[in-house]
Order: C-alpha cells, then structure tokens, then sequence
C-alpha cells in the first residue's frame, strides 16, 4: 500500500473506530477522542506499517492535524480560511516562506480538508499545480478551530526563515532537495550540470539563505562528495520530494 493510501486508509480507520461516516464541526471531538487513546505503534502493527519515517508523517500530517495543529500547520490554516479561491496551498505555503520540501505539502492534507467540507477542488494542469482549491467555507474554519483568529499572531514568517545562517549540513540537505527536483532522482550527466547551475534564487524562493561564498563552497563539496555517498543522499532527497508532490494530492 502506497503512502497516499495509507494515510486516507488510516483517515478512514479513525472515522469508523469514531464511529463517524462524515466528519463535521459537531462530531469532530469524537475523533480527537479516538486518536488521543490510540498509539503509533498501534497503527503500525494495524497497517504493518514498518518503516519509522512513514510513522511520523502520519504523526504529524494526520494526527498531529486533526488533533492539535503544529505552529506551520496553523499559519497556513488561518491563511487558507481568510483567501479567496482559487488558490492552492502550495502557493500559501511559499507564500508564508515555507518552501517547497514538506511546504503545503504538505503540511495539511487537501482530501482530508475536502473530506472535513473546508474547501472544494478540481484539478488544474496549470504550471505544476494540479490541484487549485476553487470554493472555500470560511465559517467553518472557526467551527473546527474556535481560536484560529488568534493564530495569525504565530511567528514563523518568511522574513524571520530566511535570516540566520544555516549549518554546512542544512545547507548540504536542502541542496540535495534541490537537486532531487530538478533531475528526478537520477544519477547521470544532468547531476553534474544541476550542481553547477545552482544559483542563491533557488534557495531563496525556498525560504532558505546563503549567501555567495557559502553557496561556491557548498557546489565544490557536492562535485567532491564521494560517489556512493552522493547516490545516497540523492535517493533520500528524491524520497523526500516524491513524498513532498503526493502530499499536493491529498
């Protein structure tokens, strides 16, 4: 079973152990019921879910948001709930300086806030978005969240992201992020060149800082990076960002 099903199956396990068939604001508390008696390693062994990182993103993109939204998850439900469509939460979530890797993505899942009756969506082939949410029921926002007016205060801005200097291995990660994206996980001719073209925009638009002598070093270390260990790293970026574009269809 593929992630994307996992989490809808895991979805849909909750609502029934809720004994609920279509969540709203009036039943949704029978749901946090559910999931505040109920352990990780309960739905693991439910699932034979037996990787530990399919573990925490359920975690966080499931539990974690239908119980108690994380700091991110808030700012980008309170943006959601104030905008008039279409709009898509790939365009908040850059939009809030959260990036592109485990943005919107990412980080609240579409056909579980359709399921919810928060928004509507059709799918668009413009650009890279495939999914633009076109009807949005703010009152219902509030219905679910009844303190969501006060998470706009959050802090977690763009601004404040892209200050501060990241460590030699932050930035090594997210240029892997990078680099994952625009060769698609392969391994050949098109690396060396990905590596090469790296520009300060591509981590900017991102919400990430570096500045030029940081981003020179960082592009000798990657053409140094030994080959083994350059593969590696690559596929767990390439899992990273495949897992980044299913998020975009929940």
């Amino acid at each position: 079973m593929g992630l994307k099903m996992e989490i809808w199956e895991i979805y849909q396990w909750i609502k029934k152990k809720a004994g609920i068939e279509k969540v709203d604001p009036q039943n949704i508390q029978k749901i946090r019921e559910v999931l505040s008696n109920i352990t990780l390693d309960e739905i693991a062994k439910a699932f034979e879910i037996k990787r530990p990182r399919v573990l925490e993103y359920i975690n966080f993109f499931l539990i974690r948001f239908l119980t108690d939204p994380m700091p991110r998850q808030k700012l980008v439900l309170y943006t959601l709930s104030k905008r008039n469509p279409p709009t898509s939460l790939s365009s908040i979530s850059r939009e809030l300086g959260f990036g592109t890797l485990y943005s919107s993505q990412m980080l609240v899942p579409l056909k579980i806030l359709e399921d919810m009756g928060l928004v509507r969506s059709k799918t668009t082939l413009r650009k890279n978005r495939r999914f633009s949410i076109i009807e949005i029921y703010h009152q219902k926002f509030k219905e679910y969240w009844p303190d969501i007016e006060e998470w706009k205060s959050i802090k977690t801005k763009k601004e404040k992201m892209i200050k501060g200097r990241a460590s030699k291995g932050e930035q090594m990660k997210r240029a892997f992020l990078i680099i994952a994206k625009e060769t698609k996980g392969d391994f050949g001719p098109k690396v060396v060149k990905t590596i090469k073209s790296l520009t300060r925009g591509d981590f900017h638009e991102r919400g990430w800082e570096i500045d030029a002598r940081s981003l020179g070093k960082l592009k000798k270390r990657l053409l140094k990076m030994p080959l083994e260990k350059f593969v590696k790293k690559l596929k767990e970026a390439q899992e990273a960002f495949l897992f980044s574009k299913f998020l975009l269809k929940c």
